[in-house]
């Protein structure tokens, strides 16, 4: 069983909106957990429906899966012993469309065949927009996603590939967020987005970091509207309260300098929409990160903090995690070892880098820079 609540006026919820009716707060999934035994030999299987008891889903009408989850963990060799530090990074570039949102895509399609929708919207900066469209693709229902016009071109390849049909809107990310809501107004039609449904698939990174690696200090994720950084604080906290490990680890936040409104808001300043952005990491680039409340809240709790970098450190740390590991992420994913670098006196003991998306998903803005076309 479970039940939504809003994250601010904590006021229980039904019918499934959006954002709370009352207040405009995020909301969150709670279990009866006082009534589950759990161990983690019950988690069977590779991909994030092992963990299955801990999915808002009373009965699977259909399984919408293409084996998403069960990303692997590598060991940094040479950037972390430089640094002294145990780091560790979690390649979720090896989910099937290339990035983290597969987790949450899952989740809410399997969602949509359960409500009985008949089509999906959704808004997004890219990422999340190429996973909808593949997940809807394999459900079998309609899919319209709305992108701003800047979104990177390869990501829209894969969205017009998986049969969506692609509406661009001039602006960002809350204008294409704005146009995609008018069409969910139709009951037929799923609203998928960085909300409580997906919420619910990506905090299943936590469950595998706990299964993978033992005793993590620190956990640093990239944050756009700050849904990431309060799954990996949720999932942490349903292990906890199910005594499945015995302590959460500290969570860092890290947004771009050109649009980091949930860094403001850390550093004492009221939450609010950024005014203008001016970064090259698409995938962050979020000004009204709703989800910036928990966000927040998962950094103070877990003694952790949200921290920002410049466009030119999120570049020149993609750049190193390529050639001194061998690994090639987005601008946006590089964000989280960029945070690492720049202030790596903060950390000590295990640390995990959450790299969220493939490199290829971003290629143009990684060709420009290489060919020396960005002025950062």
């Amino acid at each position: 069983m479970y039940y939504l609540e809003c994250a601010v006026c904590k006021k229980r919820i039904e019918n499934d909106p959006i954002l709370c009716p009352d207040c405009g707060g995020p909301i969150q999934v709670y279990y009866d957990y006082d009534s589950m035994r759990l161990s983690r030999e019950d988690f069977h299987g590779r991909t994030i429906w092992r963990y299955r008891e801990l999915l808002p889903f009373e009965k699977i009408t259909r399984l919408v899966t293409l084996n998403e989850g069960g990303t692997p963990l590598q060991r940094s060799d040479t950037i972390g012993d430089d640094l002294a530090l145990d780091l560790w990074f979690k390649l979720e570039a090896n989910n099937p469309t290339g990035s983290f949102k597969d987790r949450g895509s899952a989740v809410e399609l399997t969602k949509a065949l359960e409500k009985e929708a008949k089509s999906v919207v959704c808004a997004s900066t890219g990422n999340m927009a190429s996973s909808v469209s593949a997940y809807s693709a394999k459900a079998g229902l309609k899919c319209k996603i709305v992108v701003p016009r800047n979104a990177p071109v390869t990501k829209i390849t894969m969205m017009k590939l998986y049969g969506a049909e692609v509406e661009f809107v001039d602006g960002g990310f809350d204008e294409a967020v704005d146009t995609a809501m008018e069409y969910a107004k139709d009951p037929s039609v799923i609203f998928a987005g960085d909300y409580y449904w997906r919420r619910e698939g990506q905090k299943s990174i936590a469950f595998e970091l706990c299964e993978q690696l033992a005793n993590v200090d620190w956990v640093v994720v990239p944050v756009g509207s700050g849904v990431l950084l309060s799954a990996l604080y949720k999932g942490f906290w349903e292990l906890k309260k199910l005594k499945l490990t015995e302590r959460i680890p500290r969570l860092v936040g890290v947004q771009a300098e050109g649009c980091s409104p949930v860094t403001r808001a850390w550093k004492g300043d009221r939450l609010k929409k950024w005014e203008e952005s001016h970064t090259l990491a698409s995938a962050i680039e979020v000004l009204n990160a709703f989800d910036a409340p928990l966000a927040l809240e998962a950094a103070r709790e877990s003694g952790g903090e949200i921290v920002s970098v410049s466009d030119k450190e999120i570049m020149e740390s993609l750049v190193e995690l390529a050639r001194r590991e061998g690994v090639f992420v987005e601008p946006g994913a590089a964000a989280s070892i960029a945070g690492v670098l720049k202030n790596w006196k903060t950390f000590d003991g295990r640390v995990v880098c959450v790299l969220t998306g493939y490199g290829l998903n971003d290629f143009q803005t990684v060709k420009d820079y290489l060919e020396g076309k960005l002025k950062l």
